[in-house]
C-alpha cells in the first residue's frame, strides 16, 4: 500500500466503524434538513394569512389546513390551539362563499370553544 493510500483507507475506516456503531444503537432517525417541516402551527397560521391578503387562497388553505394537522398533533382535537385553526379555516371558506364547508369548521370551532371559553365572550362576538 502507498503512503498517499493509507490516510484515505484509515478515514474509510473510520467512517464505516462510526456508521456501524450508530446503527447498532438502534431507531436512529436521519438528519432533517427540510426547514418547512419546522415550522409551527402559529408560523403556519401566519404564512396563510398573509397568502390570503396576497389573495392566493389555494396556498392559504392550504397552510390553513396544515396549521390545523400540527395543532391537533401536538394539542389533541379539542385544544383551543385547534380550535384557533379551525376557525380561521371556516373564516376563509366563508370569504370564499363555500358556506357548507364553512358552517362544517365554524360547528366544529363552537363546540371547542364552549369548552375552553368559559366565559362565552369568543361565542358570542361570532354570533353577533
Amino acid at each position: 500500500m502507498t503512503s498517499l493510500c493509507r490516510p484515505v483507507f484509515s478515514m474509510i475506516a473510520g467512517a464505516l466503524f462510526i456508521c456501524l456503531s450508530l446503527s447498532a444503537c438502534g431507531d436512529v432517525k436521519p438528519m432533517e434538513f427540510n426547514l418547512a417541516d419546522k415550522r409551527t402551527w402559529v408560523d403556519l397560521v401566519a404564512d396563510a394569512q398573509k397568502a390570503q391578503g396576497r389573495g392566493n387562497l389555494p396556498e392559504a388553505e392550504k397552510l390553513f389546513q396544515e396549521a390545523l394537522q400540527k395543532a391537533e398533533a401536538k394539542y389533541g382535537e379539542d385544544a383551543i390551539e385547534t380550535g384557533t385553526c379551525v376557525g380561521y379555516l371556516a373564516e376563509l371558506y366563508r370569504y370564499q362563499q363555500e358556506y357548507l364547508k364553512a358552517d362544517k369548521e365554524y360547528k366544529r370551532w363552537l363546540t371547542i370553544m364552549q369548552k375552553h371559553d368559559l366565559s362565552g365572550e369568543q361565542v358570542k362576538n361570532i354570533r353577533k
